[in-house]
């Protein structure tokens, strides 16, 4: 009798200690997972921040007009907007195309 009741006991202590380790194993997970979306939540809420900033130098006048200039080419009434072409560099499409005809024969068979 006094067998029986030891492996009884012996079986329950066994499974509370299994139970026990579990749970710790569970929470140690979860802490885990909390601190990594704890950095995600932190990373989220600096990019709302930036772009509720944007948003805002976005909707002031100075924005606006400084987009308009540069972007959109538009200027003020009395103001004269110049665009340069800085830089062209000929493709090989195009000098081949300002070749007279006999060099771009020339070319092709030699």
């Amino acid at each position: 009798m006094k067998k029986i009741i030891f492996i009884v006991i012996t079986i329950v202590c066994l499974i509370s200690i299994y139970s026990s380790i579990s749970s710790i194993y569970s929470l140690w997970q979860k802490r885990d997972i909390l601190k990594t979306e704890k950095a995600r939540l932190l990373k989220e809420q600096m990019e709302n921040k930036n772009i509720k900033n944007q948003l805002q130098n976005a909707s002031s006048p100075f924005y606006i007009e400084e987009t308009a200039r540069n972007k959109l080419f538009m200027s003020k009434k009395g103001e004269n907007v110049a665009l340069m072409e800085i830089g062209k560099s000929q493709t090989k499409a195009e000098k081949i195309n300002s070749l007279p005809n006999w060099q771009k024969w020339w070319e092709l068979f030699f």
